[in-house]
């Protein structure tokens, strides 16, 4: 906390992601440094198209994952540049921040084209992460658990994911890298579906890093 007080700009997604927001704000705006709060200038979703966790209140009921949809992702680029341009006026961000765009822009098309063929628009997650790419693709996000990865879920939410995906006839249902599959693969068990994985990027290894993971 001490080294991030000494920044010169602090940029949280909000304390539906991050509990010490509010701290940073304080602290950042009595020493006159520049912080921006995602919270304030996006809005956020509260709970996806078909919510089998509307009983639960993690994170005050709003996804903070933003970043884990093209568009989204490229609306936060440009709020994150002109902040920097405002803080660091003789920094040229600009060239880096139209070479994110672009790539954003093309995975947008990628994702487009390749889910226009797809008849089935439901798929299941074993953590609510994944509202904003449901939104943005016209597809419904079904989760295991709720926004909180670490959240055990109910037997009956259970139950009801595996009577939707059997309904629905769902055939892929995705894991995550920091999230155990042990409920995923028993879900498959019982249905026959497939699992995938499926990265939220909420922690990257070096190696990942290098591959390109933004």
């Amino acid at each position: 906390m001490k080294t991030i007080e000494k920044s010169d700009l602090i940029i949280v997604l909000g304390k539906s992601m991050e509990s010490y927001s509010e701290k940073l704000k304080t602290i950042m705006t009595s020493k006159n440094k520049a912080y921006l709060d995602f919270s304030d200038t996006v809005v956020y979703i509260t709970e996806s198209e078909e919510n089998l966790h509307k009983e639960e209140h993690d994170h005050d009921g709003i996804d903070p994952h933003i970043w884990l949809s093209p568009r989204s992702y490229a609306q936060m680029t440009g709020i994150i540049t002109k902040k920097i341009q405002e803080v660091f006026p003789t920094m040229n961000t600009e060239a880096s921040a139209e070479k994110l765009r672009k790539e954003l822009s093309a995975l947008d098309l990628e994702f487009t084209s390749g889910l226009s063929q797809c008849e089935i628009r439901k798929f299941v997650t074993s953590h609510a992460a994944f509202g904003y790419l449901a939104r943005d693709y016209n597809l419904t996000q079904i989760a295991v658990a709720g926004i909180s990865p670490e959240e055990e879920p109910a037997p009956k939410v259970i139950a009801e994911v595996i009577s939707v995906i059997k309904r629905e006839k769902i055939t892929a249902l995705f894991s995550e890298p920091l999230v155990s599959p042990k409920l995923i693969n028993t879900i498959a068990t019982e249905t026959g579906a497939k699992t995938y994985l499926l990265h939220p990027l909420e922690s990257l290894t070096g190696d990942e890093t290098v591959l390109g993971y933004v």
